[in-house]
């Protein structure tokens, strides 16, 4: 394909919404997609979608920018300062018919790898693309971009000569992944982790679990589906995943199918995970392929929890090169000399996104030098206790902060399951503990009072709690769901404790 050749024609978008042209009769080539004017480049077509808030107010702001064509809505009133304007019923189905066009217009040139868990989605993509990149040109996911809206933005916004593209898929109630699934129609199905996360919209782990199978549901038949063994909900995984492949759940247990393919530390996994070492900045583990090839590999990141996601991806690799692209070959040299790019490639990884674990060095002229640690984009029961554990790695001598706010969307155990990280913070050696939000008062109110640094409802209300207590040396993790707003705190000690001019 030629570099120039565009992402899509306005002829092509035309024809696969089924829109109505609305402009000059001049189609330009489009470059990219857009549904933020905030991030929109020249040569962008503009979606105006409606979600939290509706696409169409910023139609002509996107014109301002650059775009080319704007899809839209058959009652949107033009603005004199529009450019070209497509209309169709709904902007997102129109989005929608983009993807599946873009999906089967790779279908004999690019391996797709579709991921979803409770946890670990969005590491275990970010590990893929960086484990695909030294092969071939690879699209995936930006950001978190996973639901309804985001699937198939990424899926149209794949260039024509994209030869791996990963794609992350979410959920927060049953029935979300299938439909995104079969749009996606992956040649690899990941599922990292089946943990107790959104269980409001849920009764239980065998319901999630459940939910999370329907990303076998657009699996291709030549396909492979892999699954983690580290669950009690494996069972679930397994029948789901052999059903979708044409196999059984005995050959998955005995290790005979060829297309189900298990991770993780438990020994009946195919793929055994095991001498995991942590360290503050990485993690080291040895991996036994099929139980019979050994590796050791190491990883840019902490946390036992990035090890699995790192055998997931190692797993997923194998499959989708040595098991797709490649299975009509002696695949020998070939393919261990591309999983010695992969294991490079992930010994040198590190994560960018912001509450994701980022490490700061701060200090000013009243606290010298303090550690925070960022992880506050997000939390359930399972990453909370991971981040706990990365936290008691770092040196005994130095005081260990945890700044906690509540996990959202646990359901009707949400007390039970707030007040269980007790034992957790307890075994991290955890000094002081500075919490928000009614759920974790349940908590706070049962830890030892020496562990008890403060409490507040919210964390605005922390925030003077915790600037006022905190001092040199200090190890300070902050770990929250997105709604418990601990972003805050975090940009509060980042502009309080930055180094002093002249210091």
């Amino acid at each position: 394909m030629s570099q120039s050749e565009p992402l899509w024609t306005s002829g092509e978008v035309i024809t696969v919404t089924g829109g109505t042209f609305d402009g000059t009769g001049h189609w330009p080539p489009i470059s990219g997609i857009s549904i933020d004017t905030r991030t929109l480049e020249p040569g962008d077509l503009f979606v105006a979608l409606q979600d939290q808030r509706d696409g169409h107010e910023f139609v002509t702001a996107a014109f301002a920018k650059g775009a080319v064509l704007a899809l839209v809505s058959l009652d949107y009133e033009k603005s004199a300062d529009d450019g070209q304007l497509l209309r169709v019923n709904d902007p997102l189905a129109a989005l929608e018919k983009m993807a599946s066009a873009a999906r089967a217009r790779l279908n004999h040139t690019a391996r797709i790898v579709a991921v979803t868990g409770s946890a670990g989605k969005t590491t275990t993509k970010e590990m893929l693309r960086v484990s695909f990149a030294h092969m071939g040109k690879v699209h995936a996911s930006q950001k978190s971009y996973n639901n309804h809206w985001g699937v198939p933005l990424t899926l149209a916004r794949m260039p024509r000569d994209t030869e791996f593209a990963v794609i992350e898929i979410g959920m927060n109630h049953a029935g979300e992944i299938g439909p995104l699934s079969k749009m996606t129609s992956p040649h690899v199905a990941i599922i990292t982790s089946v943990l107790p996360v959104h269980l409001e919209h849920f009764s239980g782990l065998q319901a999630i679990a459940k939910a999370k199978t329907e990303i076998f549901e657009g699996l291709e038949k030549s396909g492979w589906a892999v699954i983690p063994r580290d669950t009690s909900q494996f069972e679930t995984l397994a029948k789901k995943a052999a059903s979708a492949v044409g196999e059984t759940y005995e050959a998955v247990i005995e290790h005979t199918s060829e297309r189900v393919v298990s991770f993780g530390t438990h020994q009946d996994s195919l793929n055994v995970i095991d001498q995991i070492k942590l360290e503050l900045d990485r993690s080291r583990a040895d991996l036994t392929l099929g139980r019979q090839f050994g590796l050791s590999f190491e990883i840019g990141l902490p946390g036992k929890h990035n090890v699995l996601n790192a055998g997931a991806c190692i797993t997923a690799w194998f499959s989708a090169i040595a098991g797709l692209k490649l299975a009509s070959k002696d695949v020998g040299d070939e393919i261990y000399g591309g999983l010695d790019g992969v294991l490079k490639a992930l010994a040198t990884m590190k994560m960018d996104p912001v509450g994701r674990g980022q490490v700061f060095e701060l200090g000013n002229k009243r606290i010298s030098q303090l550690t925070l640690i960022d992880e506050s984009y997000n939390a359930n029961p399972a990453s909370m206790r991971a981040a706990l554990e990365n936290l008691s790695l770092y040196p005994a001598d130095r005081r260990k902060v945890a700044v906690i706010g509540d996990m959202l969307e646990l359901g009707d155990s949400a007390d039970d399951l707030h007040a269980a990280l007790i034992d957790p913070l307890q075994s991290a050696g955890i000094d002081l503990v500075f919490a928000c939000g009614a759920h974790m008062k349940v908590l706070y109110d049962k830890l030892p009072e020496q562990m008890r640094g403060g409490f507040a409802q919210n964390s605005k209300d922390l925030k003077p709690i915790l600037l006022g207590a905190l001092q040199t040396l200090d190890i300070v993790m902050i770990k929250g769901s997105n709604g418990s707003k601990l972003g805050l705190l975090v940009e509060a000690m980042k502009t309080d404790l930055s180094p002093a001019k002249g210091s």
